[in-house]
């Protein structure tokens, strides 16, 4: 892919400068530094993190065939088509990845609030046995229960 400067960038992605900035600091964006300080974006990345581009605006450069594309501009679609369908496949496996977490999570709730009452029916149990132990043998013997 190709290598914008900072100032390419962002008129690419239609923000300020100080957003690409704001975003290589917070890692939401990466660059390449050359050997001369200079800041390099490769066009992925910008198509990674604020999706479609404005494409800057061309010098018309005359061709005999101006009515068919250039072979390389129809590989660029290509490759986005496909970097698309790979987008949209992967946020549905999230969704669908979210969908069950979020139902495995009520499936615990629901195992805690269920052992939660078997403990209470057993310390009830428990309770109610050791009063029947603590009974006399007479009272045991005699009672009308």
């Amino acid at each position: 892919m190709a290598l914008h400067s900072v100032t390419e960038a962002a008129k690419m992605a239609g923000v300020t400068r100080r957003t690409i900035y704001r975003y290589l600091k917070s890692g939401k964006l990466s660059a390449a530094v050359t050997g001369d300080d200079n800041t390099q974006i490769e066009t992925s990345e910008l198509l990674r993190v604020f999706g479609s581009l404005s494409q800057p605006e061309a010098e018309e450069v005359s061709t005999e065939s101006q009515g068919n594309e250039p072979e390389y501009v129809t590989r660029l679609l290509d490759e986005m088509s496909k970097l698309r369908d790979i987008i949209e496949s992967q946020q549905t496996l999230l969704l669908e990845d979210k969908q069950s977490r979020e139902q495995q999570k009520a499936e615990r709730q629901q195992q805690s609030e269920l052992i939660e009452q078997l403990q209470r029916e057993r310390d009830a149990l428990s309770q109610a046995l050791d009063a029947e132990r603590k009974k006399g043998f007479w009272k045991k013997l005699f009672s009308n229960k």
